[in-house]
């Protein structure tokens, strides 16, 4: 129950930078950098954010078990992030107009849909499932670090 609380904590910590990150992702598209750009420098400073999260969260939970509590807490990060991240889209980013008619509804809600899932597309140059491959193995790969 501890690695639990504990990883809850540590992804909460990771959350909010997370969310600045989004933020300052959407301002630099803006920029010169452009989308791509943007998507690099999100990617740039979520990596070592994980990594240290995922060191503090192995340098907490060495011994007996570590592996499964590693295994666990990946799986619980990505998870996480991936409903904060539905949830930042639909309501944040991608939210429609209040007063819609029913056939500008259906409408709305395929494009709401491809909006929301436009950050998995890898192919476009979205980095956001690499961050959620790191986040899924960088407890296990902390914990093989600090456990040797």
């Amino acid at each position: 129950m501890r690695n639990l609380i504990l990883a809850i904590i540590l992804w909460l910590i990771a959350a909010v930078v997370y969310t600045g990150n989004y933020s300052v992702g959407d301002f630099l598209k803006a920029t010169p950098l452009g989308r791509y750009g943007a998507e690099i420098s999100s990617l740039a400073l979520m990596v070592p954010v994980i990594l240290i999260v995922a060191w503090f969260y192995a340098r907490q939970t060495r011994g007996d078990g570590w592996g499964t509590s590693a295994i666990g807490a990946g799986i619980l990060w990505v998870g996480l992030s991936v409903i904060l991240k539905l949830i930042l889209n639909r309501y944040m980013v991608c939210a429609p107009k209040t007063n819609l008619s029913l056939a500008e509804y259906k409408i709305v809600g395929e494009k709401m849909r491809e909006c929301i899932m436009s950050d998995y597309y890898v192919w476009q140059g979205k980095m956001w499932p690499v961050v959620l491959a790191i986040a899924l193995v960088a407890p296990l790969i902390m914990g093989l670090k600090e456990n040797r």
